[in-house]
């Protein structure tokens, strides 16, 4: 018989094995087959030189010598490891019966709400529950840590706990007895062997998922169209005119209204201040309609007096038919260098015109012509530069604004509904690429609502985000969330209503990222509830905009089809042992049997194909043979 050494394997596997030949010394023998790395681990840790390793003789007293070293090694890891659990136990049990006697005080509707308030009674309890989770996941830190023994960590991890739990006399003299023996064995133990092994289970899902948002990402770029981008000129002898906004881009004019501005043909046109122009290479009106574009940031403005009357600074008298005297254009950064350019060189049209660039961040002026003066402030109400700059932010997608911001632009949209005021925003927004699309929950919200409803913006905010949230959920998760599914299993009676202590084990049990009880009990405030307090399948399904249950659950199917046809394009799965192996793998790395599409073909691993491409006969061949054994012709990887 054969027995053959693992790394792993100590002095009672190998006598076991040895032992099942019943006839030894009566005809039977063993052999013993050792690979060179197990024969490296024997030399190593007997500390053995070469010459007595090659004895064939002296190894079969190495071999049960270095079992019995590997036996005691176990032995001592199997104590370190029991004396681990039994230090843990002792605060477990103290969190247990904490745990206990607050479920046997607490009934009714208080014990399922317990958990959800933070007061110190509620953290204390969330700790005890704490204790009995078991972590699946570790940070890694980005630097090689010191070694630390097993004693030490477990000393500090009771004096850690000695904060919430009371030990009695008997509970400190154990820990101390169990720390002391920890000590005395664990500093003679390979520091590799103390360090538990840390699995990343996430960290190839987490790869996966940026790898799909990276394609997603791509995907909307090359989405967007880039025609007819290229600037038009125009003649820097137009600023010392008045624009004829009535012909706007199809007249003489580079400018036209920004209440004209529109990216889509379902985005509204919104009534902005007077005053307010558009560079038509910042944003064409044609390109309307023909296909999504990028939209970009407007960065500078262009604050222009068409026409300067020689004595007269304040420039009342150009105030004629009721026209604004200045104007504000948005321009592109080309137009904005070029204007730069212009102020700089005192060119001689600056006689009959005046101009300044103003940064739209906070409107402070860049540069200016030198007879170029500021709009005369009035206390009563926001001038036209401040009204413009905060006017810009919006189409910009700007969503962080001080209170007189948020009054100045709420002054300047005064006559537009909010629902078209949202309606402009969110068309705006789908064409930019920002980290974060949420605004309700930003000072911006204030303008999508009137004053009296300013105290609902919170659970509003908080809606929104849960709402988004849920979506995210069933789009990404590897495991979608099936809100239906959750709604059904806390209905206790089944008459498709829940009360507000299940809605929020119901919102608990979504385990959405980021979100806390409190969160929930607004949420709970403002979900439509009937004359008993009670929320029905409608209105959850309303509130957090879901759509059609049987929808969704084709949309699950359709999800999971595509997440596995995706997965057996990047990898395949094994159908001996179902372990997934990487594309590019030949054999299953676990089991080492062949690949899936090999296997679909019956092609075992040590075969080759006479290809019936290439005019052979389609037999299986080994891959020791250089010919066919039927057609006598070549492999095709040799020819």
């Amino acid at each position: 018989a054969a027995l053959t050494l693992g790394k792993d394997m100590v002095f009672r596997d190998y006598s076991q094995g040895a032992y099942r030949m019943r006839g030894i010394g009566k005809g039977q023998t063993i052999d013993i087959y050792i690979i060179p790395e197990v024969k490296s681990l024997i030399q190593e840790q007997l500390h053995l030189k070469n010459s007595q390793v090659e004895k064939v003789r002296s190894m079969l007293t190495h071999v049960p010598a270095w079992l019995l070293v590997n036996s005691m090694r176990m032995e001592t890891l199997q104590f370190v490891k029991l004396s681990q659990q039994e230090i843990i136990n002792i605060w477990r049990k103290h969190a247990l019966k904490t745990l206990v006697s607050d479920s046997a005080a607490e009934t009714g509707q208080n014990r399922a709400l317990r958990f959800h308030f933070e007061t110190k009674a509620s953290l204390f309890l969330r700790q005890c529950i704490k204790e009995y989770n078991e972590p699946i996941s570790f940070v890694v830190p980005s630097y090689v840590p010191l070694h630390v023994s097993l004693a030490t960590t477990m000393e500090a991890a009771f004096k850690e706990h000695s904060a919430l739990f009371s030990y009695s006399s008997a509970d400190i003299v154990k820990i101390s007895e169990i720390l002391a023996s920890l000590a005395s064995i664990t500093d003679a133990l390979p520091k590799e062997d103390n360090d538990g092994e840390v699995v990343h289970e996430n960290e190839q899902e987490a790869q996966e998922e940026a790898e799909e948002e990276a394609e997603e990402e791509e995907q909307k770029v090359s989405n967007y169209t880039r025609d007819d981008e290229q600037p038009i000129p125009w003649s820097a002898s137009l600023l010392t005119q008045k624009p004829v906004l009535s012909a706007s881009i199809f007249g003489r004019d580079p400018f036209y209204p920004l209440a004209s501005f529109q990216v889509r043909k379902e985005q509204p046109k919104i009534r902005f201040p007077q005053g307010l122009l558009v560079s038509d290479n910042f944003f064409r009106p044609k390109w309307v309609g023909t296909g999504e574009r990028r939209l970009k940031n407007i960065t500078l403005v262009v604050e222009w007096i068409p026409t300067i009357m020689a004595g007269n600074p304040s420039g009342s008298s150009n105030k004629t038919r009721g026209d604004p005297f200045r104007y504000l254009i948005a321009v592109s950064l080309a137009e904005g260098e070029t204007i730069r350019r212009i102020i700089h060189s005192n060119q001689p049209l600056l006689s009959k015109c005046a101009i300044a660039l103003r940064n739209v961040k906070d409107g402070t002026i860049i540069d200016a012509s030198s007879n170029f003066f500021p709009e005369i402030k009035d206390l009563t109400q926001a001038s036209l530069p401040e009204m413009a700059i905060q006017c810009y932010r919006f189409i910009n997608s700007d969503m962080y604004y001080t209170p007189n911001e948020i009054a100045i632009l709420d002054s300047a949209l005064a006559l537009v509904p909010f629902s078209e005021r949202k309606a402009f925003f969110m068309n705006c927004l789908k064409l930019r690429r920002r980290e974060r699309n949420i605004w309700e929950d930003t000072p911006l919200a204030k303008i999508f609502c009137a004053t009296e409803e300013w105290h609902l913006l919170r659970a509003n905010a908080t809606l929104q985000l849960v709402v988004e949230a849920v979506s995210l959920a069933i789009e990404k998760r590897k495991k979608s969330l099936d809100p239906y599914h959750l709604f059904s299993k806390f209905d206790a009676d089944k008459d498709g209503f829940v009360n507000t202590s299940e809605l929020l084990l119901l919102f608990a049990a979504m385990k959405l990222d980021g979100f806390t009880a409190a969160d929930y009990n607004e949420l709970c405030k403002i979900v439509h509830k009937d004359s008993s307090g009670r929320v029905s399948r409608a209105s959850f399904q309303k509130a957090l905009h879901l759509p059609d249950p049987e929808a969704l659950s084709r949309k699950l199917i359709k999800k999971e089809e595509e997440r596995r046809k995706k997965l057996l394009k990047k990898k395949w799965i094994c159908p001996s042992c179902a372990f997934p192996n990487v594309k590019d793998a030949l054999v299953c790395i676990s089991c080492g049997h062949g690949d899936w599409a090999a296997m679909q073909t019956g092609l075992g691993q040590d075969q080759w194909l006479c290809s019936a491409e290439k005019g052979g006969c389609t037999a299986y061949n080994p891959k020791s043979s250089f010919y066919c054994m039927v057609c006598n012709m070549g492999r095709p990887d040799y020819a």
